[in-house]
């Protein structure tokens, strides 16, 4: 731990309790976690009130993330419990609940825990939305820093693009004084990432246009808060990171000279926040090394590589060592040492991807899943302090566990005697299936091939082929129904059918509404299960290949054996006489026809067309 810090921590407990204690400066954890206890005691206690006692927390915890004093998301949770307690029954608790989740983000984004840093983004976009109804700029800046970790940078320009409107209204919203300090920097911030990325990807016309609104809100920060060393200084750097990433996008020398320069100066002011001090440091040794190596200086480039490699030593944020391995190859190069710079090219590569690879996503996915699980414990043991409260909840909540268990008992053996009802069933159809199937499919074989002994008739022999084959299929159906674990039903199809409708809508902006009459836990047979789910499909690249509509509409409906599946769309449908001959269509004839069943198709051109389907189930 840094001693600056450890001062701090000792001084925030002896001003706010009043009873300094010894802070360790060994374990930086431990003197954390007794800063934490120190002021909680200091509000239990009535030394401080409740307002000084969530702002305190507040601020210890944003020293604590800036020093790098690492928690995992469970023991974070332990710390601020008495913390969430306090704000969860505190009313008009917006802004604390804001708070909580933020310190929560803001520590997970440090310890690059990605899953658990977009987790507590939604937490807080959630409740923007239901207090003030538009989009929470701290969740758009968690998101896009997300994608930021993995150089997504198209994904952060579509993010940009779908909050254009909102975005654009910022400044026009600072200057009527309608956000505060925080909001306006988590303004910027949104503004700076999104521009970082435009000009990542050359779009610098649009890159430019986001430095002006972001030049604009500066401005007003500049006036409005003229004694606010935290929030000047914060807006200062982030514009000078925009002007960056323009100056690097147009490769301007000149630009960067001044940048530098100017970076250099909030860097060694008096007024800048110590916390902020060190990550500027690690942000200027980063970008004087590119600027050295564009002006060709190397003993300025081979400084600061060794001073940014200190920097990062310890950090887990695979980017940063990425572009020490890449500004390391670039110096290799350019002495000519080509077989180590390719070397040292590839461990960074090596680094990149494996930052990017499908692991990462899971592993992200599942601190996400575990973070939002150790929440839930939080509440669960928030929810049974509050049960422990008197006997008589206590024994109900005796009397509630011995029904839940034997309510999972009865379950159980009801479960159980579905599954035996449920197979017996399903035998049942099988047999059902084969007599149904197979036996006509049969029959109707031999008489074919009866006919053709006694008549050289060549579409008969066509016809008894095509029979053959259609038999074929059936009985392979079959096969599948006694091989498979799977039970196809009409719910299945269903929801097929929806799944299917769902991903086609966003990429082809319809709406579409489907309507189940059919008591869809009825069972069907693997070989109609594919037929009729090949004739929907078939139906649905017709509408979207030739109609132009934005509405579908499918139908389900069952009358004992009999299901009838209408499919409509509101296009243009067609002429009668003109393209009813296509491949698509022929196709679903022939299946409706190999499930003995009846397609009628209706175009009530200019206003769309449908197509009606019924079948015998089996």
């Amino acid at each position: 731990m840094q001693p600056k810090f450890v001062i701090k921590i000792a001084i925030i407990i002896a001003i706010i309790t009043g009873s300094p204690e010894k802070v360790s400066a060994q374990l930086p954890q431990d003197s954390a976690g007794k800063v934490i206890k120190a002021i909680t005691i200091g509000y239990q206690n009535g030394k401080i009130d409740e307002k000084t006692y969530l702002d305190s927390v507040f601020t210890t915890m944003r020293l604590i993330t800036a020093a790098n004093i690492g928690y995992s998301n469970k023991e974070l949770l332990n710390m601020l419990k008495d913390y969430r307690a306090v704000i969860w029954k505190t009313k008009n608790n917006f802004k604390y609940k804001r708070d909580y989740y933020g310190i929560l983000s803001n520590h997970a984004q440090s310890a690059a825990r990605y899953g658990e840093m977009v987790y507590y983004g939604e937490k807080i976009d959630q409740l923007e939305r239901e207090q003030n109804k538009k989009p929470s700029l701290t969740a758009l800046a968690i998101i896009l820093d997300y994608y930021l970790s993995h150089q997504s940078y198209e994904k952060m320009a579509g993010l940009y693009r779908e909050n254009i409107p909102y975005l654009r209204s910022l400044p026009d919203t600072a200057a009527t004084g309608a956000m505060k300090g925080g909001e306006l920097v988590q303004a910027i911030i949104v503004l700076e990432k999104s521009a970082r990325a435009l000009y990542e990807i050359k779009d610098t016309t649009e890159g430019d246009k986001i430095k002006v609104l972001q030049n604009k809100i500066i401005a007003i920060i500049r006036t409005k808060y003229a004694n606010n060393n935290n929030i000047r200084a914060n807006a200062d750097f982030l514009q000078l990171n925009t002007a960056y990433a323009g100056a690097i996008a147009k490769n301007d020398i000149h630009a960067l000279q001044l940048i530098l320069a100017n970076i250099d100066t909030l860097l060694v002011s008096t007024t800048t926040p110590e916390y902020l001090k060190y990550y500027i440091d690690e942000v200027v040794s980063e970008w004087k090394i590119k600027y050295f190596q564009k002006t060709k200086k190397n003993d300025s480039v081979s400084y600061y590589i060794n001073k940014y490699e200190t920097l990062i030593k310890d950090e887990a944020i695979p980017y940063n060592h990425y572009l020490l391995k890449r500004s390391q190859a670039e110096f290799l190069f350019n002495k000519m040492s080509y077989r180590e710079a390719y070397d040292t090219l590839k461990t960074g590569t090596d680094i990149l991807e494996t930052s990017r690879t499908e692991l990462v996503k899971d592993i992200d996915d599942m601190l996400y899943a575990r973070a939002k699980t150790e929440e839930q414990e939080i509440q669960l043991k928030e929810a049974e302090l509050k049960s422990k409260r008197t006997e008589n909840i206590i024994l109900y909540t005796v009397i509630g566990s011995v029904l839940a268990i034997s309510s999972i008992l009865f379950l159980l053996w009801y479960s159980r005697q579905k599954q035996k009802r449920q197979f017996l069933e399903f035998k049942l159809n099988m047999a059902r299936n084969i007599h149904d199937e197979a036996g006509p499919a049969l029959l109707y074989a031999k008489s074919l091939a009866k006919a053709t002994r006694t008549s050289n008739d060549e579409i008969l022999k066509l016809e008894l082929e095509k029979h053959l084959d259609t038999t074929m299929s059936t009985i392979r159906g079959l096969s599948h129904d006694l091989k498979s674990t799977e039970l196809h039903s009409l719910s299945s199809l269903i929801k097929m059918t929806d799944q299917t409708l769902k991903k086609l809508k966003r990429v082809n902006g319809f709406n579409y509404k489907i309507e189940d009459k059919s008591g869809s836990d009825r069972f069907i047979s693997h070989y109609q299960f594919s037929q009729l789910k090949a004739i929907i499909q078939e139906c649905i690249v017709n509408s979207i290949k030739h109609s132009e509509f934005d509405k579908i509409h499918v139908n389900f409906m069952r009358d004992n054996n009999k299901l009838m599946i209408i499919y409509k769309d509101n296009g243009k449908g067609w002429v009668m006489g003109n393209d009813t001959d296509g491949i698509g269509m022929k196709n679903m004839e022939e299946r409706s026809h190999q499930l003995n069943g009846e397609l009628s198709v209706n175009s009530e051109y200019p206003n769309g067309y449908n197509i009606t389907l019924s079948v015998l189930l089996r």
